[in-house]
């Protein structure tokens, strides 16, 4: 292993650790969220295909949600929270997709068989979101901007590099400064819900009661941290405030 691998690593570890060691309540609580979604998601994962498209579908987008929390767990522990917060991007349009199929599992089939130029058209990002929140406004606009909240950490434009500015800014090397707080009640916001779809799914398809009493336990720690009232998206929207404030005077 290089020297420079070597060293990157023993900077994560010491990161970790600060990190880990300096959780406040509300962390704990998120991380609580987090474990125990993807708690669920392994249960759900144990069941065999039986062969059918739509089931490998779902099973398979489930599975991909479960190893991105889990990447986003490490980038967020390891320093690295922008890189996180562009990440949870991919955890969102996998949550779509998973929504949509819900209401609408016929189109499973016809999705997985689709080439590149009939997804773009009929299921990017965009379009998807018009058709879960369908005639909810209100749900399409949250939606809408949860979405472009995460895009501003995707792509780099100057926007980007002020609110990074802002938060190099506000690090000062105390880990309490960092935004890992952001980036776990966004990783928990999307991972919720499919882990509560993968329980009921799981019930459903096995009639297994253990999945039931997972979506219990789910529902109640969603309730204890008050979710709802983050329905806004308040953490990624005051996070993007922040760093600007910083930066205003680039």
């Amino acid at each position: 292993m290089s020297d420079f691998l070597n060293e990157m690593l023993k900077e994560v570890s010491k990161t970790q650790k600060e990190l880990l060691d300096d959780n406040q309540s509300r962390s704990d609580q998120l991380v609580e969220m987090i474990e125990h979604s993807l708690y669920c998601i392994e249960s759900f994962l144990q069941i065999e295909d039986d062969g059918d498209n739509s089931f490998f579908v779902v099973f398979e987008l489930i599975k991909k949600s479960y190893h991105t929390t889990r990447a986003l767990l490490l980038l967020c522990y390891s320093g690295f929270e922008f890189q996180c917060l562009s990440l949870i991007r991919d955890l969102i349009e996998t949550e779509y997709l998973i929504e949509y199929f819900l209401k609408k599992p016929e189109k499973m089939v016809s999705w997985i068989s689709s080439d590149e130029k009939t997804i773009m058209r009929n299921y990017s990002p965009k379009k998807l979101r018009k058709k879960i929140a369908a005639d909810n406004i209100h749900y399409k606009k949250i939606l809408d901007q949860d979405y472009s909240g995460h895009s501003k950490f995707l792509h780099v434009t100057p926007d980007l590099l002020k609110i990074q500015k802002g938060y190099n800014i506000m690090n000062n090397g105390n880990p309490n400064s960092r935004f890992a707080r952001a980036c776990l009640s966004e990783i928990a916001y999307h991972i919720g819900p499919i882990a509560g779809t993968s329980s009921e799914l799981g019930l459903l398809f096995t009639k297994d009661k253990h999945f039931d009493k997972n979506e219990l336990k789910l529902k109640r720690l969603t309730k204890s941290l008050k979710f709802f009232q983050m329905i806004g998206k308040l953490p990624i929207m005051e996070y993007l405030e922040k760093g600007k404030t910083f930066s205003k005077n680039i």
